[in-house]
């Protein structure tokens, strides 16, 4: 690796640690802030009194905080306990925060195609989780790693999502009733094929997030 990809790769992983990080925390410190009765998601969140709401954003928080060190070798080949008990923690967060995100999809704004979307999200990133965790069991390392790669870019949609909002309602001047339907179903298959072509290419050259696969 020369040293100009060394420095585009530690960059790209820096950059995801603080988007990963910094979508966590908002996500989390949002459920401690009074609802702004301007605020369309402030109100509509305040509505349900579902417990699937802090469920949602604090543990899809935790397992979003938790897939730097998920998908870091180095953790993995020098604490692998560490990498098992996060492992753990993860699927679990995943599993909880998943069944409380098919609760709230129903009740997304900006109608049916918003919802749907979401449902298919929370339904997908529930499965690949499961059959990651599966393979594991089997003692499958390879195919875990694959796996948990294709989980890690469902839960990293969170950031995706942002992003795409932030270009199109702010800098594109669209309105949110637009742009939001539009992110929550292109949020996970931007994710998805970003992970399968790094996870496809040569192994010399999967770097720019995780450098092996298993």
């Amino acid at each position: 690796m020369s040293k100009l990809q060394r420095l585009f790769s530690i960059t790209t992983r820096l950059l995801y640690l603080v988007l990963a990080l910094g979508v966590a925390n908002y996500a989390v410190s949002y459920l401690f802030r009074f609802p702004n009765p301007l605020n369309s998601f402030d109100m509509n969140f305040a509505a349900l009194r579902s417990l699937a709401v802090p469920g949602h954003f604090f543990l899809g928080a935790l397992a979003l905080a938790l897939t730097p060190i998920q998908m870091s070798s180095f953790v993995r080949q020098r604490w692998p306990s560490i990498h098992r008990l996060s492992g753990l923690l993860y699927v679990l967060a995943v599993f909880l925060g998943g069944v409380s995100a098919l609760r709230l999809a129903p009740e997304a704004l900006f109608g049916n195609a918003t919802q749907l979307g979401f449902v298919v999200l929370a339904i997908v990133w529930l499965s690949f989780t499961a059959y990651a965790w599966q393979r594991i069991l089997v003692r499958d390392y390879a195919g875990h790693g694959r796996w948990m790669y294709r989980s890690i870019a469902l839960t990293a949609s969170a950031i995706t999502l942002r992003v795409i909002l932030g270009i199109g309602v702010p800098l594109a001047g669209l309105p949110m009733a637009t742009v939001y339907p539009i992110a929550a179903w292109a949020c996970w298959p931007i994710n998805l094929v970003v992970c399968e072509w790094l996870l496809r290419r040569p192994s010399g050259k999967r770097s720019v997030l995780f450098p092996q696969s298993a």
